[in-house]
């Protein structure tokens, strides 16, 4: 027996993403189930030596005893037994067939007939059974079936058209890329794998790559949207430019929000990158629009305090507002807390920059007096 502890929720999602109750599966994909459990053990036992990886289970597919009856061509013609015949007695003694119909009103159950259970919960009563020959004899089924229990499948995993045997496992700690690339080569480093055998990695590291790929197109066209905006409302080539070099604001903030906290990137900490890239904009907006025209140093001073406390209090709303995400450590809160320390801490960062940063820009560009 293997104990787990866990919600149906939590299973239910999971079982969704990677086609097993586990929040990250290496599915081990061929036919021979002995031979798909053995490499899922071997994996599992690699997985247990990765920095970050916990919980790691190998779902076992065998295990299940099962009465396996093979019939004998040769010893059934010497005794002039018919496949049917054979097969209509096994079916009648263990199974049950069918004789009649019981009618209730407008419903109908079947009668079934078998043997009682002292005379088929072992194969050495249903060796004992009788089977009907063409010469009228009845001959025992052990003298015309090897009779036997085996270990068979308790359930079988498929993927389209093939099997496959998983390990479930999860990461803490970590970032999820790097634990799963060292996994990776860990695993093609001690295993060799023959062709028809193969391995994909599921679950929420293959949600992270298709993220992955979407942030890719997303980030980009997100920057270049910003400065197609910030070209637009300013008019002026160096204004523009003054506006976009405060987009690194954003890297800076949230890169120094995970490692004053620990926090390992993922998508939700992703996603808040690009929150506080936007929330640059704003800042950059609102000090320019008040610079423009000014050719003193003394005039831009004036404009930066002036818009300090309006600046604090944008910043102050969206800090603030997500504090108790940032803070919690309730069940779920590993989904939203990248995202809400990136911005809690972030923001601060990127204001701080802003008010020191953007004026010593614009004095630059446009050579400002004393």
């Amino acid at each position: 027996m293997r104990w787990t502890i866990s919600q149906p929720i939590q299973d239910n999602i999971e079982e969704y993403v990677s086609g097993v109750k586990s929040s990250i599966a290496v599915k081990v994909f061929g036919q021979d189930l002995k031979e798909l459990e053995s490499y899922a053990k071997q994996i599992a036992q690699i997985l247990q030596g990765v920095q970050g990886i916990e919980d790691v289970n190998p779902f076992q597919s065998l295990g299940l005893p099962e009465l396996r009856i093979r019939l004998d061509e040769i010893r059934m013609a010497r005794y002039g037994v018919s496949m049917r015949e054979a097969q209509a007695v096994i079916e009648s003694a263990i199974g049950g067939r069918t004789v009649t119909y019981f009618y209730e009103g407008e419903r109908y159950f079947d009668v079934r007939v078998r043997l009682d259970k002292s005379y088929r919960d072992n194969p050495q009563a249903i060796a004992v059974l009788r089977v009907p020959s063409l010469t009228g004899q009845q001959v025992p089924l052990s003298e015309i079936a090897d009779i036997r229990v085996q270990t068979g499948a308790a359930f079988i995993y498929r993927e389209g058209p093939q099997r496959y045997v998983a390990v479930g496992f999860s990461v803490s700690s970590r970032d999820l890329g790097g634990t799963i690339a060292e996994a990776q080569r860990r695993v093609q480093q001690s295993i060799r794998l023959p062709r028809h055998i193969s391995i994909s990695w599921e679950g929420e590291f293959e949600s992270k790559q298709r993220a992955t790929r979407q942030l890719a197109i997303i980030v980009p066209a997100v920057v270049g949207l910003i400065l197609f905006v910030l070209y637009f409302h300013f008019g002026s080539l160096k204004e523009m430019l003054i506006a976009a070099l405060t987009l690194p604001f954003g890297f800076i903030g949230g890169m120094l929000a995970w490692m004053s906290t620990g926090t390992v990137f993922g998508i939700s900490a992703g996603v808040g990158m690009i929150i506080v890239l936007g929330f640059n904009t704003p800042n950059a907006l609102i000090l320019l629009g008040d610079l423009r025209g000014k050719r003193t140093l003394e005039a831009a001073r004036e404009v930066v305090l002036h818009r300090v406390r309006p600046l604090v209090m944008v910043m102050l709303i969206g800090s603030l507002g997500l504090l108790p995400a940032a803070t919690s450590t309730q069940m779920g809160s590993e989904v939203q807390k990248p995202l809400a320390i990136t911005i809690v801490l972030g923001m601060p960062v990127c204001l701080i920059l802003a008010l020191l940063v953007i004026p010593a820009l614009y004095r630059t560009f446009f050579r400002l007096s004393r």
